[in-house]
């Protein structure tokens, strides 16, 4: 994600076999999805999608927190209906 919004990176990979890498700058992947738009559809599709489950984890973890205070018997969550 870095290399699109330039923040510091906040993952670390680690590979479990020998690997060949390529460093693509933000440059040159701006580049190729301007010139490869299904590049940059699956890259925002993946994207979405871990921004999707990131937001249902959140949720599903406010509500156990809620149930777990006493707050939820109460209806005092605060959350509104998990999207389908």
């Amino acid at each position: 994600m870095a290399v699109l919004d330039a923040e510091p990176r906040s993952a670390t990979v680690v590979a479990d076999d020998d690997s060949l890498l390529l460093v693509v700058e933000d440059r040159q992947l701006f580049e190729i999805m301007a010139g490869q738009i299904e590049i940059a559809r699956g890259l925002f599709k993946v994207l979405t999608s871990r921004l999707r489950e990131a937001r249902q984890e959140a949720i599903e973890a406010r509500r156990e927190a809620a149930q777990l205070s006493g707050g939820a018997a109460r209806g005092e969550d605060g959350l509104g209906p998990t999207p389908g």
